[in-house]
């Protein structure tokens, strides 16, 4: 995807959008198509909760949302063209209303670690029945990454998480007798 953003950058035919945004719909693009359905439903679920969030402040304050939505799913073309609400993905999109009360939360820190709960809610929906499998490792992979930055921000709580996390994989692996 990179060959493709320079190829894109020095052409110039990004039809108004930021580099910043081209960059970001191509990772993404490659992400959702890279042949793991795990992965690309992680990289398609981040790529929602990003552009929800955009397009529920960016109505806040009346601003166009279209040109802030990045990517080419159904998702991004609801949240680009319906004046609904719920952007008409209620029904589509299960985990629109946490966002929604994700999104009215005004302290930073608080709204950070929701999203991540979130995510680590789905993460642990999505593996449950993936036993020593790559989905599972990259899962861990996904849950240590966040534990990491939590631990950076505060070490008490991240440490407590991580040993709770080890433990629950101790309790988890039954090794046959």
């Amino acid at each position: 995807f990179i060959f493709e953003y320079y190829n894109g950058f020095e052409s110039g035919g990004r039809d108004g959008v930021s580099q910043e945004d081209h960059l970001s719909a191509l990772y993404y693009e490659y992400g959702m198509n890279c042949g793991n359905a795990f992965v690309a439903s992680w990289f398609e679920l981040n790529l929602n909760i990003n552009n929800i969030l955009t397009a529920l402040t960016v109505r806040k304050y009346k601003w166009e949302i279209a040109s802030l939505i990045v990517g080419n799913t159904d998702v991004c073309e609801s949240l680009r063209t319906s004046g609904a609400r719920d952007f008409g993905l209620l029904g589509d999109v299960g985990y629109f209303d946490r966002l929604l009360k994700i999104s009215e939360i005004q302290e930073l820190t608080d709204r950070e670690k929701r999203i991540d709960a979130m995510r680590w809610d789905w993460i642990e929906e999505m593996s449950f029945f993936n036993y020593f499998t790559i989905e599972r490792l990259y899962a861990f992979l996904l849950q240590m990454d966040m534990i990491e930055r939590w631990i950076s921000l505060d070490k008490e709580k991240g440490s407590r998480l991580f040993r709770n996390m080890i433990d629950s994989l101790k309790n988890e692996v039954q090794i046959p007798k």
